[in-house]
């Protein structure tokens, strides 16, 4: 585990912060990205500190947010309501993107949960992008379609 690092953890709560106001395509990606890292290596943000002796955490503003340990639950809050946004359908997802994205949510869920921290409601999440993957039309991918085969 990575050394919980001042500048990385303000880094990823500046990120944090602009997803509220980008567009719901440019939000996902960056909640991709700090989720990613997040999940992947909680002890480098600091996240598995007491809270109480979390310096870099604090150092870093994260205070100003909530506690370290539940960031993760903030970070679940913040994809909720990207998702739950009245444009998502207009972002142009389709059914591949968002069956990946729930592959990576679930993988981010089952990281946050080894680590001993909460993800929010998972199973919201977990729910609300099965629904969106219901709606959203079928990839326009090169891959073997139907009407591909013309001369």
């Amino acid at each position: 585990m990575s050394a919980a690092d001042v500048s990385e953890i303000r880094r990823v709560l500046q990120v944090y912060d602009a997803s509220a106001n980008a567009s719901v395509r440019q939000a996902l990606g960056m909640l991709q990205g700090i989720t990613h890292q997040a999940a992947k290596d909680p002890d480098a943000y600091d996240l598995l500190t007491d809270p109480a002796d979390a310096k870099a955490w604090q150092s870093a503003g994260g205070e100003s947010y909530c506690e370290n340990i539940e960031f993760p639950n903030q970070l679940a809050a913040r994809w909720l309501d990207v998702l739950s946004k009245p444009d998502f359908a207009n972002a142009g997802f389709d059914k591949d993107e968002l069956e990946e994205l729930k592959f990576a949510m679930q993988g981010w869920v089952d990281a946050f949960s080894k680590a001993e921290l909460g993800f929010g409601d998972a199973d919201e999440l977990l729910t609300k992008l099965h629904a969106l993957i219901e709606q959203a039309p079928e990839a326009d991918g090169d891959d073997s379609d139907d009407g591909d085969e013309s001369d």
